[in-house]
């Protein structure tokens, strides 16, 4: 029993200093970004798509409905953003495969306590490859905060 206890013990203080790492971060190919993209047309809360990469190149092109959230925007002083936590989802975009920003914010939203946040390892590059639609312009705005969130209400 002791040793059960210890075991206990031990395994909850290693959790509790765990690290996110890049094997914590879900990747998804084109196919399933765009199912999460379609599922936001029946619930504009469905699934949320962030895009890290600076002002200017999203605004000439990014996934209709994005925002465009640095790295910096999750700092993890400030804690689950509550207008990002009504969303089911979380896709996480740059220009391309080999986009670093995407896999940090990831990892950052992860470790704030963000959840079911995904990567989609195809970026912005992929998705016009596949023809599928772009937006220009300035950053979608987050909508109004709902009185009960779907994830994020109790952190």
């Amino acid at each position: 029993m002791r040793f059960a206890l210890a075991g206990v013990a031990i395994s909850s203080v290693i959790l509790a200093g765990c690290e996110v790492s890049d094997k914590d971060v879900v990747w998804i190919d084109t196919e399933r970004a765009v199912e999460f993209q379609n599922r936001r047309e029946s619930d504009p809360r469905a699934a949320l798509f962030i895009d890290p990469r600076p002002t200017d190149s999203f605004e000439s092109a990014h996934i209709p409905g994005a925002i465009n959230s640095s790295l910096a925007t999750f700092d993890g002083e400030k804690g689950i953003d509550p207008r990002i936590a009504q969303f089911e989802s979380i896709v996480v975009y740059g220009q391309n495969a080999g986009d670093k920003s995407v896999a940090a914010v990831a990892k950052r939203m992860l470790k704030i306590g963000y959840s079911d946040v995904f990567a989609y390892s195809g970026g912005l590059d992929e998705w016009s490859r596949s023809r599928l639609p772009v937006q220009t312009g300035p950053s979608a705005s987050l909508p109004p905060i709902e009185k009960s969130t779907r994830r994020g209400a109790s952190r």
